[in-house]
Protein backbone atom coordinates (compact mmCIF):
# COMPACT_ATOMS: atom_id res chain seq x y z
CA UNK A 1 0.00 0.00 0.00
CA UNK A 2 1.58 3.32 -1.04
CA UNK A 3 2.16 6.38 1.12
CA UNK A 4 -0.72 8.30 -0.17
CA UNK A 5 -3.16 5.73 0.20
CA UNK A 6 -2.07 5.31 3.96
CA UNK A 7 -2.63 9.13 4.32
CA UNK A 8 -6.05 9.14 2.95
CA UNK A 9 -7.05 6.12 5.16
CA UNK A 10 -6.10 8.14 8.03
CA UNK A 11 -7.71 11.13 7.35
CA UNK A 12 -11.39 9.15 6.85
CA UNK A 13 -11.14 7.78 10.42
CA UNK A 14 -10.30 10.73 12.16
CA UNK A 15 -13.25 12.33 10.31
CA UNK A 16 -15.37 9.66 11.39
CA UNK A 17 -14.00 9.10 15.20
CA UNK A 18 -14.92 13.16 14.55
CA UNK A 19 -18.45 12.99 13.90
CA UNK A 20 -19.00 10.24 16.63
CA UNK A 21 -17.91 12.56 19.24
CA UNK A 22 -20.04 15.86 18.25
CA UNK A 23 -22.49 13.30 17.72
CA UNK A 24 -22.17 12.51 21.97
CA UNK A 25 -21.47 15.88 22.77
CA UNK A 26 -24.68 16.98 21.61
CA UNK A 27 -26.86 14.48 23.47
CA UNK A 28 -25.36 15.80 26.75
CA UNK A 29 -21.53 14.77 27.29
CA UNK A 30 -19.72 11.26 27.01
CA UNK A 31 -20.72 9.16 29.92
CA UNK A 32 -24.34 8.59 28.74
CA UNK A 33 -24.35 4.64 28.49
CA UNK A 34 -26.30 2.96 25.68
CA UNK A 35 -28.73 0.04 25.60
CA UNK A 36 -30.12 -1.34 22.46
CA UNK A 37 -34.14 -2.02 22.07
CA UNK A 38 -34.37 -5.31 21.15
CA UNK A 39 -38.05 -4.31 19.07
CA UNK A 40 -35.56 -3.62 16.19
CA UNK A 41 -36.19 0.38 17.25
CA UNK A 42 -33.32 3.04 17.02
CA UNK A 43 -30.36 2.67 19.72
CA UNK A 44 -31.34 5.12 22.97
CA UNK A 45 -29.35 6.29 25.30
CA UNK A 46 -30.08 5.63 29.27
CA UNK A 47 -28.76 7.74 31.77
CA UNK A 48 -26.95 6.50 34.42
CA UNK A 49 -28.18 6.88 38.21
CA UNK A 50 -25.82 8.63 39.51
CA UNK A 51 -26.09 11.69 37.28
CA UNK A 52 -29.54 12.24 38.00
CA UNK A 53 -30.19 15.44 39.56
CA UNK A 54 -30.19 15.32 43.49
CA UNK A 55 -33.35 17.15 44.37
CA UNK A 56 -35.50 14.51 42.00
CA UNK A 57 -38.12 13.35 44.00
CA UNK A 58 -39.04 9.32 43.74
CA UNK A 59 -41.35 7.88 45.64
CA UNK A 60 -43.61 9.61 48.41
CA UNK A 61 -42.02 12.15 50.66
CA UNK A 62 -41.90 11.40 54.47
CA UNK A 63 -43.67 13.16 56.70
CA UNK A 64 -41.66 15.48 59.19
CA UNK A 65 -41.25 13.76 62.62
CA UNK A 66 -41.83 10.53 61.06
CA UNK A 67 -38.73 9.58 58.75
CA UNK A 68 -37.38 7.44 61.26
CA UNK A 69 -40.47 5.72 62.30
CA UNK A 70 -39.75 2.03 61.56
CA UNK A 71 -36.45 2.39 63.60
CA UNK A 72 -38.33 3.31 66.58
CA UNK A 73 -41.28 0.96 66.12
CA UNK A 74 -40.69 -2.30 68.59
CA UNK A 75 -41.72 -5.73 68.48
CA UNK A 76 -44.33 -7.01 70.61
CA UNK A 77 -43.71 -9.64 72.99
CA UNK A 78 -45.37 -12.91 72.37
CA UNK A 79 -46.75 -13.52 76.03
CA UNK A 80 -47.82 -16.52 78.20
CA UNK A 81 -49.09 -16.26 81.24
CA UNK A 82 -48.36 -19.09 84.33
CA UNK A 83 -50.70 -19.07 87.38
CA UNK A 84 -48.78 -20.53 90.71
CA UNK A 85 -50.74 -22.24 92.72
CA UNK A 86 -52.57 -20.57 95.84
CA UNK A 87 -55.82 -22.39 96.68
CA UNK A 88 -58.06 -19.95 97.73
CA UNK A 89 -56.04 -16.80 96.65
CA UNK A 90 -56.17 -18.09 93.24
CA UNK A 91 -59.34 -15.62 93.05
CA UNK A 92 -56.76 -12.72 93.38
CA UNK A 93 -55.50 -13.30 90.08
CA UNK A 94 -59.21 -11.76 88.49
CA UNK A 95 -58.92 -8.21 89.11
CA UNK A 96 -55.59 -8.61 86.78
CA UNK A 97 -57.87 -10.71 84.19
CA UNK A 98 -60.14 -7.86 84.24
CA UNK A 99 -56.86 -5.11 83.53
CA UNK A 100 -55.24 -7.41 81.02
CA UNK A 101 -58.61 -6.96 78.36
CA UNK A 102 -59.12 -3.98 79.05
CA UNK A 103 -55.65 -2.82 77.93
CA UNK A 104 -55.62 -5.69 75.62
CA UNK A 105 -52.85 -7.43 76.35
CA UNK A 106 -53.67 -10.77 75.16
CA UNK A 107 -51.46 -14.33 75.84
CA UNK A 108 -51.20 -16.97 73.50
CA UNK A 109 -50.70 -19.47 76.08
CA UNK A 110 -52.10 -19.76 79.94
CA UNK A 111 -51.40 -22.76 82.26
CA UNK A 112 -51.91 -22.62 85.71
CA UNK A 113 -51.65 -25.36 88.59
CA UNK A 114 -54.15 -26.67 91.31
CA UNK A 115 -56.91 -23.83 91.63
CA UNK A 116 -55.31 -21.63 89.72
CA UNK A 117 -55.43 -24.27 86.95
CA UNK A 118 -59.12 -24.12 86.95
CA UNK A 119 -59.24 -20.74 86.33
CA UNK A 120 -56.83 -20.62 83.62
CA UNK A 121 -59.10 -23.06 81.78
CA UNK A 122 -62.06 -20.93 82.07
CA UNK A 123 -60.24 -17.81 81.20
CA UNK A 124 -58.72 -20.44 78.06
CA UNK A 125 -62.47 -20.79 76.97
CA UNK A 126 -63.37 -17.07 76.61
CA UNK A 127 -65.32 -16.58 79.66
CA UNK A 128 -65.31 -13.09 81.31
CA UNK A 129 -63.27 -12.35 84.39
CA UNK A 130 -66.80 -11.06 85.37
CA UNK A 131 -68.34 -14.55 85.34
CA UNK A 132 -65.16 -16.66 86.22
CA UNK A 133 -65.14 -14.37 89.68
CA UNK A 134 -68.49 -14.93 90.33
CA UNK A 135 -68.65 -18.88 89.43
CA UNK A 136 -65.71 -19.39 92.43
CA UNK A 137 -67.54 -17.10 94.90
CA UNK A 138 -70.38 -19.41 94.46
CA UNK A 139 -68.19 -22.57 94.52
CA UNK A 140 -66.32 -21.28 98.04
CA UNK A 141 -69.76 -20.40 99.55
CA UNK A 142 -71.02 -24.16 99.12
CA UNK A 143 -67.93 -24.99 101.18
CA UNK A 144 -68.98 -23.48 104.21
CA UNK A 145 -66.02 -25.21 106.76
CA UNK A 146 -65.20 -28.09 104.31
CA UNK A 147 -61.86 -28.76 104.73
CA UNK A 148 -59.75 -28.95 101.31
CA UNK A 149 -59.36 -31.77 99.28
CA UNK A 150 -61.72 -34.22 100.97
CA UNK A 151 -64.09 -36.04 98.81
CA UNK A 152 -66.71 -33.81 99.94
CA UNK A 153 -64.74 -30.98 99.16
CA UNK A 154 -63.52 -32.46 95.37
CA UNK A 155 -67.12 -33.48 94.68
CA UNK A 156 -68.24 -30.08 95.20
CA UNK A 157 -66.06 -28.97 92.81
CA UNK A 158 -66.74 -30.93 90.25
CA UNK A 159 -70.02 -30.34 90.56
CA UNK A 160 -70.21 -26.42 90.61
CA UNK A 161 -67.03 -25.36 89.53
CA UNK A 162 -66.32 -27.25 86.69
CA UNK A 163 -70.08 -27.33 85.64
CA UNK A 164 -69.51 -25.09 82.33
CA UNK A 165 -66.16 -27.65 81.21
CA UNK A 166 -67.55 -30.67 81.96
CA UNK A 167 -67.98 -32.05 78.17
CA UNK A 168 -65.00 -29.83 76.46
CA UNK A 169 -61.14 -31.09 75.90
CA UNK A 170 -58.19 -29.06 76.69
CA UNK A 171 -57.74 -28.03 72.86
CA UNK A 172 -60.43 -26.67 72.10
CA UNK A 173 -59.90 -23.29 74.24
CA UNK A 174 -59.68 -19.90 72.36
CA UNK A 175 -56.08 -19.41 74.21
CA UNK A 176 -54.06 -22.31 73.99
CA UNK A 177 -54.22 -24.25 77.20
CA UNK A 178 -51.26 -25.92 79.23
CA UNK A 179 -52.21 -28.41 82.32
CA UNK A 180 -49.26 -29.09 83.75
CA UNK A 181 -49.35 -32.89 85.61
CA UNK A 182 -47.05 -35.52 88.01
CA UNK A 183 -46.90 -38.59 85.98
CA UNK A 184 -46.13 -41.00 88.80
CA UNK A 185 -45.56 -43.92 85.90
CA UNK A 186 -43.41 -41.82 83.98
CA UNK A 187 -41.91 -40.39 86.79
CA UNK A 188 -41.65 -36.82 85.75
CA UNK A 189 -43.55 -33.69 84.72
CA UNK A 190 -45.88 -33.69 81.80
CA UNK A 191 -47.76 -30.94 79.74
CA UNK A 192 -51.29 -32.00 78.68
CA UNK A 193 -52.11 -29.99 75.73
CA UNK A 194 -55.48 -32.41 74.44
CA UNK A 195 -57.67 -34.58 76.29
CA UNK A 196 -61.02 -34.47 78.85
CA UNK A 197 -60.26 -31.33 80.44
CA UNK A 198 -62.29 -32.21 83.39
CA UNK A 199 -60.30 -35.05 84.09
CA UNK A 200 -57.22 -33.41 83.38
CA UNK A 201 -58.61 -30.34 86.26
CA UNK A 202 -59.88 -32.62 89.00
CA UNK A 203 -56.39 -34.64 88.78
CA UNK A 204 -54.51 -30.84 89.12
CA UNK A 205 -56.60 -30.12 92.40
CA UNK A 206 -55.76 -33.61 93.89
CA UNK A 207 -52.57 -33.55 95.63
CA UNK A 208 -53.64 -36.68 97.63
CA UNK A 209 -54.40 -38.69 94.54
CA UNK A 210 -58.12 -39.68 95.36
CA UNK A 211 -59.21 -39.43 91.90
CA UNK A 212 -56.82 -40.70 89.78
CA UNK A 213 -53.59 -43.02 90.66
CA UNK A 214 -51.36 -42.35 88.00
CA UNK A 215 -51.89 -37.87 87.97
CA UNK A 216 -51.30 -35.55 90.10
CA UNK A 217 -50.89 -31.52 90.57
CA UNK A 218 -46.58 -30.71 89.67
CA UNK A 219 -46.42 -27.55 91.81
CA UNK A 220 -44.05 -29.46 93.66
CA UNK A 221 -41.55 -30.45 91.16
CA UNK A 222 -41.66 -26.88 88.53
CA UNK A 223 -44.18 -24.06 88.08
CA UNK A 224 -42.43 -22.61 85.08
CA UNK A 225 -41.92 -24.44 81.83
CA UNK A 226 -39.43 -22.47 79.84
CA UNK A 227 -38.59 -24.75 77.27
CA UNK A 228 -42.19 -25.82 76.28
CA UNK A 229 -43.52 -22.60 76.24
CA UNK A 230 -40.99 -21.53 73.94
CA UNK A 231 -41.52 -23.98 71.39
CA UNK A 232 -45.11 -23.00 71.53
CA UNK A 233 -43.69 -19.36 70.27
CA UNK A 234 -43.38 -17.54 73.36
CA UNK A 235 -40.74 -14.61 73.77
CA UNK A 236 -42.15 -13.46 77.22
CA UNK A 237 -43.66 -15.40 80.62
CA UNK A 238 -46.01 -13.32 82.86
CA UNK A 239 -46.00 -15.73 85.98
CA UNK A 240 -48.02 -15.09 89.24
CA UNK A 241 -47.06 -15.94 92.42
CA UNK A 242 -49.00 -16.43 95.69
CA UNK A 243 -46.99 -18.38 97.95
CA UNK A 244 -43.74 -16.02 97.88
CA UNK A 245 -44.59 -13.52 100.44
CA UNK A 246 -45.80 -16.11 103.26
CA UNK A 247 -48.01 -19.13 103.75
CA UNK A 248 -50.41 -19.34 106.80
CA UNK A 249 -53.71 -21.63 107.00
CA UNK A 250 -57.13 -21.93 109.10
CA UNK A 251 -57.62 -25.47 109.12
CA UNK A 252 -54.56 -26.89 107.39
CA UNK A 253 -52.06 -30.18 108.07
CA UNK A 254 -48.53 -30.97 107.91
CA UNK A 255 -48.62 -32.40 104.74
CA UNK A 256 -50.32 -29.53 102.78
CA UNK A 257 -48.46 -27.37 104.37
CA UNK A 258 -45.03 -29.44 103.67
CA UNK A 259 -46.61 -29.21 99.83
CA UNK A 260 -47.41 -25.70 99.84
CA UNK A 261 -44.37 -24.58 101.00
CA UNK A 262 -42.19 -27.43 98.81
CA UNK A 263 -44.20 -25.31 96.06
CA UNK A 264 -42.87 -21.74 96.83
CA UNK A 265 -39.67 -22.88 97.50
CA UNK A 266 -39.73 -24.30 94.14
CA UNK A 267 -41.18 -20.55 92.98
CA UNK A 268 -38.58 -18.93 94.60
CA UNK A 269 -35.93 -20.75 92.79
CA UNK A 270 -36.93 -20.18 89.51
CA UNK A 271 -37.80 -16.41 89.80
CA UNK A 272 -33.96 -16.20 89.94
CA UNK A 273 -34.12 -17.91 87.05
CA UNK A 274 -36.83 -15.78 85.02
CA UNK A 275 -34.79 -12.47 85.18
CA UNK A 276 -35.82 -11.35 81.47
CA UNK A 277 -39.71 -12.36 81.80
CA UNK A 278 -41.98 -10.97 84.50
CA UNK A 279 -42.70 -12.30 87.82
CA UNK A 280 -45.84 -10.86 90.03
CA UNK A 281 -45.77 -11.91 93.75
CA UNK A 282 -48.83 -11.14 94.85
CA UNK A 283 -47.88 -10.07 98.90
CA UNK A 284 -50.93 -11.46 100.71
CA UNK A 285 -49.47 -13.38 103.59
CA UNK A 286 -51.95 -12.65 106.01
CA UNK A 287 -54.74 -14.59 104.32
CA UNK A 288 -54.74 -18.21 104.93
CA UNK A 289 -54.75 -20.33 102.27
CA UNK A 290 -57.77 -22.28 103.47
CA UNK A 291 -59.94 -19.33 104.42
CA UNK A 292 -63.22 -18.46 102.33
CA UNK A 293 -63.70 -16.15 105.00
CA UNK A 294 -61.38 -13.59 103.63
CA UNK A 295 -61.47 -13.77 100.53
CA UNK A 296 -63.98 -10.56 99.87
CA UNK A 297 -61.18 -8.09 101.27
CA UNK A 298 -58.14 -10.37 99.48
CA UNK A 299 -60.14 -9.18 96.07
CA UNK A 300 -60.40 -5.62 96.74
CA UNK A 301 -56.78 -5.99 97.99
CA UNK A 302 -55.41 -7.53 94.70
CA UNK A 303 -57.33 -4.55 92.56
CA UNK A 304 -54.56 -1.57 93.43
CA UNK A 305 -52.15 -4.32 93.34
CA UNK A 306 -53.31 -4.99 89.56
CA UNK A 307 -53.45 -1.36 88.76
CA UNK A 308 -49.67 -1.41 89.40
CA UNK A 309 -48.52 -4.32 87.74
CA UNK A 310 -50.39 -3.83 84.69
CA UNK A 311 -48.44 -0.63 84.30
CA UNK A 312 -45.35 -2.77 85.13
CA UNK A 313 -46.29 -5.51 82.46
CA UNK A 314 -47.14 -2.51 79.51
CA UNK A 315 -43.97 -0.89 80.07
CA UNK A 316 -41.38 -3.26 80.50
CA UNK A 317 -43.00 -5.65 78.10
CA UNK A 318 -44.08 -2.68 75.85
CA UNK A 319 -47.06 -5.17 75.08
Amino acid sequence: MTIRALIFISVVLSLIVSCQSKRQHDRGGTTEAMTVNYDNSPVKSVPKIEEQPVNVAVGPVPLKGQENIIKERKEKAVLAMVLGAGLYRSIAVVPLLKKLKENAVDPIVIMGHGLSAVMAAYYSFGYKPDYIEWKFFKFFNELENEKPFTSKWLKLLDTKLLADLADKNIEDGKITLLLPLWNSEKNKVVFLKRGNLRKALLASVDPYNKLNLLYKPAYTHGVVPLKELKDLGVTKVLSVDYLSSGISWKRGDGFLNGTYQKAASIQNKEKEKLKNNIWLTFPLKEFALDDVSTLSDLVHKSRSYSNEAIELIKKEEKL
